[in-house]
Protein backbone atom coordinates (compact mmCIF):
# COMPACT_ATOMS: atom_id res chain seq x y z
CA UNK A 1 0.00 0.00 0.00
CA UNK A 2 1.31 3.65 -0.86
CA UNK A 3 1.80 5.44 2.58
CA UNK A 4 1.91 9.54 2.64
CA UNK A 5 3.08 11.22 5.89
CA UNK A 6 1.82 14.69 5.93
CA UNK A 7 3.81 17.29 8.08
CA UNK A 8 2.47 20.55 9.71
CA UNK A 9 1.77 22.29 12.74
CA UNK A 10 -1.99 23.55 12.60
CA UNK A 11 -3.55 20.02 13.69
CA UNK A 12 -6.93 21.29 12.58
CA UNK A 13 -5.77 22.10 8.98
CA UNK A 14 -3.40 18.86 8.88
CA UNK A 15 -6.54 16.27 10.15
CA UNK A 16 -8.53 18.05 7.25
CA UNK A 17 -5.48 17.72 4.97
CA UNK A 18 -4.78 13.96 5.55
CA UNK A 19 -8.52 13.16 5.32
CA UNK A 20 -8.11 14.73 1.52
CA UNK A 21 -5.13 13.05 1.31
CA UNK A 22 -6.61 9.71 2.12
CA UNK A 23 -8.80 10.02 -1.51
CA UNK A 24 -5.76 8.99 -2.99
CA UNK A 25 -6.19 5.45 -1.66
CA UNK A 26 -2.57 5.27 0.11
CA UNK A 27 -2.04 5.31 3.84
CA UNK A 28 -2.09 8.56 5.34
CA UNK A 29 0.22 9.54 8.78
CA UNK A 30 0.56 13.14 10.27
CA UNK A 31 2.01 14.46 12.50
CA UNK A 32 3.66 18.22 13.51
CA UNK A 33 7.34 19.33 11.91
CA UNK A 34 8.95 18.42 15.29
CA UNK A 35 7.92 14.60 15.10
CA UNK A 36 8.82 14.34 11.41
CA UNK A 37 12.13 12.76 12.26
CA UNK A 38 10.72 10.33 13.89
CA UNK A 39 8.62 8.72 11.82
CA UNK A 40 11.20 8.92 8.83
CA UNK A 41 13.82 6.87 10.60
CA UNK A 42 11.30 4.32 11.64
CA UNK A 43 8.90 3.97 8.76
CA UNK A 44 8.84 4.22 4.51
CA UNK A 45 6.57 6.72 2.83
CA UNK A 46 5.70 7.49 -0.67
CA UNK A 47 5.23 10.98 -0.73
CA UNK A 48 5.70 13.60 2.05
CA UNK A 49 3.44 16.32 1.98
CA UNK A 50 4.78 19.78 3.89
CA UNK A 51 1.67 21.77 4.77
CA UNK A 52 2.45 25.60 4.48
CA UNK A 53 2.02 25.77 8.34
CA UNK A 54 5.76 23.70 9.05
CA UNK A 55 7.82 25.66 10.69
CA UNK A 56 10.44 26.59 7.74
CA UNK A 57 13.87 24.76 9.80
CA UNK A 58 11.52 21.99 10.57
CA UNK A 59 10.67 21.93 7.04
CA UNK A 60 14.56 22.28 5.41
CA UNK A 61 15.18 19.67 7.99
CA UNK A 62 12.80 17.04 6.50
CA UNK A 63 13.76 17.65 2.83
CA UNK A 64 17.99 17.71 3.43
CA UNK A 65 17.19 14.23 5.40
CA UNK A 66 14.79 12.87 2.75
CA UNK A 67 17.24 14.47 0.08
CA UNK A 68 20.25 12.69 2.12
CA UNK A 69 19.17 9.36 2.03
CA UNK A 70 18.54 9.38 -1.73
CA UNK A 71 15.68 7.45 -1.34
CA UNK A 72 12.63 7.24 -3.73
CA UNK A 73 10.32 9.67 -1.37
CA UNK A 74 9.13 12.42 -2.73
CA UNK A 75 8.34 15.68 -1.53
CA UNK A 76 5.15 17.90 -2.36
CA UNK A 77 4.80 21.48 -0.24
CA UNK A 78 1.46 22.94 -0.09
CA UNK A 79 0.92 26.99 -0.33
CA UNK A 80 -1.56 28.67 1.05
CA UNK A 81 -4.77 28.46 -0.98
CA UNK A 82 -4.54 30.26 -4.31
CA UNK A 83 -0.99 30.87 -4.53
CA UNK A 84 2.03 28.73 -5.52
CA UNK A 85 4.72 31.80 -6.60
CA UNK A 86 6.79 32.48 -3.18
CA UNK A 87 7.65 29.15 -2.21
CA UNK A 88 10.51 29.35 -0.86
CA UNK A 89 11.83 25.81 -0.99
CA UNK A 90 10.99 25.07 -4.35
CA UNK A 91 13.96 24.26 -5.70
CA UNK A 92 14.26 21.97 -2.90
CA UNK A 93 11.54 19.76 -3.43
CA UNK A 94 9.62 17.65 -6.15
CA UNK A 95 6.53 19.98 -6.79
CA UNK A 96 4.57 22.83 -4.74
CA UNK A 97 0.66 23.43 -5.16
CA UNK A 98 -1.54 25.34 -3.90
CA UNK A 99 -3.87 23.83 -0.79
CA UNK A 100 -6.69 24.21 -2.56
CA UNK A 101 -8.20 20.73 -1.56
CA UNK A 102 -8.91 19.39 -5.12
CA UNK A 103 -5.87 20.75 -6.40
CA UNK A 104 -3.46 19.21 -3.59
CA UNK A 105 -4.87 15.75 -3.60
CA UNK A 106 -4.93 15.94 -7.90
CA UNK A 107 -1.40 16.73 -7.37
CA UNK A 108 -0.54 14.05 -4.76
CA UNK A 109 -2.60 10.78 -6.78
CA UNK A 110 -0.63 12.24 -9.65
CA UNK A 111 2.87 11.88 -8.06
CA UNK A 112 1.69 8.35 -6.74
CA UNK A 113 0.91 7.33 -9.84
CA UNK A 114 -3.05 6.41 -8.89
CA UNK A 115 -6.60 8.04 -9.67
CA UNK A 116 -7.81 9.46 -6.59
CA UNK A 117 -11.49 8.88 -5.71
CA UNK A 118 -13.65 11.24 -5.62
CA UNK A 119 -15.96 12.64 -2.44
CA UNK A 120 -19.18 14.08 -2.18
CA UNK A 121 -17.92 16.15 0.77
CA UNK A 122 -17.27 19.83 1.11
CA UNK A 123 -13.87 20.84 2.76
Amino acid sequence: MLRILAIGDDLELLATRAELLRLTGAEVVKCRGRDAHRHLETQAFDLVVLCHTINEGEALDVIRALKGRGGMTKILQTTPSGTVSGSTFRVKVDDVVSAVPELLVQRAAEMLGVQARSSRKSF
